[in-house]
């Protein structure tokens, strides 16, 4: 996990938040892998869930940093 998980959002500059973004992107990536492709979920539900809308409320932080890089 980032070592910048316990910092709270609003207190993120924006080259954290871009690190704390990108370690997000590459956990739930790997959670996703083991839930949909192994079968073998590796977090509980509510752990998942607090991830995403982790990254989600970073993201609306820094939309325009994010432009470029949405699918």
């Amino acid at each position: 996990m980032s070592g910048l998980r316990d910092v709270p959002v609003e207190r993120l500059t924006a080259r954290d938040a871009e690190d704390e973004l990108a370690a997000l992107a590459a956990e739930i990536h790997a959670h996703d892998r083991a839930y949909y492709q192994e079968a073998a979920p590796t977090l509980k539900d509510a752990e998942y869930a607090a991830l995403r809308r982790r990254n989600a409320a970073i993201a609306a932080r820094i939309p325009d940093q994010l432009r470029g890089a949405r699918p």
